[in-house]
């Protein structure tokens, strides 16, 4: 079932930098002998000699997807993707101070989320009737991220930003995490319990791991 039309080149990618976002203007895609697809940018907005590729990889049920950014200039704090035109009848659902769901009727056309101030579960679910999709970072290490959630006509806009370390004034790279998404049949219990059992997991796993190093 086809949720949402993809726009942008590659889907809405940006090297984000202090001085100023600098969108992707063209793209060249290759097909990957694991079936893999990576888009190379042929040119970003404003920042000759930047690149930006984004990798996606079909993984199980889902899809992975990766980016890797460099810049010929300082100040890079994130590198982001987006997914566009949701359908206004789906709802938005957002683990942010225990859960919010933002509808076609709700206050605001855009919010922001910070993981792990606010954002406190590196999830986001988009729920239609019966069915929808999910997008998760797997990421046990808690890399600053955040989802900016917009609306307008045209229906919903999810963005989603990798953050570096910072200081981020002599930055010039920034990888993203390992983003996942998915589809779904029922309700928003589906993805949830699918990133409840990979935190459990994982969270556990990375805790055991300091354990041992002390």
């Amino acid at each position: 079932r086809e949720l949402v039309r993809p726009v942008g080149e590659p889907a809405g990618a940006a090297l984000r930098r202090e001085q100023g976002d600098h969108r992707v203007l063209s793209v060249t895609s290759e097909t990957l002998v694991d079936g893999s697809v990576r888009e190379e940018a042929g040119e970003l907005e404003g920042l000759p000699g930047a690149r930006l590729a984004t990798t996606y990889v079909p993984t199980g049920d889902e899809i992975a997807l990766t980016q890797t950014a460099e810049s010929p200039e300082p100040g890079v704090w994130g590198v982001k993707w987006a997914i566009e035109r949701i359908p206004l009848d789906m709802n938005v659902l957002v683990p942010n101070t225990s859960g919010i769901r933002l509808t076609a009727n709700s206050p605001g056309a855009n919010r922001d989320f910070d993981y792990p101030t606010g954002w406190e579960c590196q999830l986001v679910i988009v729920q239609g009737e019966g069915f929808g999709f999910w997008v998760w970072a797997e990421d046990a290490e808690g890399r600053f991220k955040r989802l900016r959630v917009e609306r307008d006509q045209e229906g919903w806009r999810l963005v989603f930003t990798t953050m570096p370390y910072a200081p981020f004034a002599d930055k010039t790279a920034c990888d993203s995490v390992r983003w996942r998404i998915g589809t779904y049949e029922g309700d928003w219990r589906v993805p949830a319990k699918r990133y409840r059992d990979w935190a459990e997991t994982a969270f556990t796993d990375l805790h055991d791991r300091y354990r041992t190093a002390e």
